[in-house]
C-alpha cells in the first residue's frame, strides 16, 4: 500500500530517509499505516553497527587476565566500565566534592 501510495503521488523513495520524511509530513499517511510508522520508530532506536559491545568484548579480554580471574562479577563490571570509559576527562575535585554531600558524617570528615 506504501508503495502505491508513493507511486500515485510521483514521490521517489531512495532511502530510509526519504520514507521518514514522508510519513513525518503526512498525518494521514501515519494514520493509514500505523504499522510502517511502529516499524520506522524501531529501526531509528536499534544500533546500525555492533561496534559498542565489540569494543566492550575487548576490553573484558584483556581485563580477564589468568591473574584477575578470581575477582567478584561487581569488581570486573566497575573495572570494565572504566576501561571502556578511560578517555573521558574526570575533574577528581567534583567527584570528591559529590562523595563528601552525600552524608552529614562524611562532611564532619572531609570538609576543611
Amino acid at each position: 500500500m506504501f508503495l502505491y501510495v508513493t507511486k500515485s503521488r510521483k514521490v521517489p523513495i531512495k532511502n530510509v530517509d526519504d520514507v521518514l520524511k514522508l510519513m513525518k509530513n503526512d498525518d494521514a499517511l501515519r494514520q493509514m499505516l500505523p504499522e510502517l510508522n511502529k516499524i520506522l520508530c524501531i529501526m531509528l532506536f536499534i544500533p546500525v553497527s555492533s561496534c559498542t559491545s565489540e569494543r566492550s568484548f575487548s576490553a573484558l579480554r584483556r581485563l580477564k587476565t589468568y591473574i584477575r580471574s578470581t575477582m567478584s562479577q561487581t569488581r570486573l563490571n566497575g573495572i570494565s566500565i572504566l576501561h571502556v570509559h578511560r578517555d573521558e576527562e574526570i575533574n577528581v575535585e567534583t567527584v570528591a566534592n559529590q562523595f563528601i554531600n552525600i552524608s552529614k558524617m562524611r562532611k564532619n570528615t572531609f570538609s576543611l
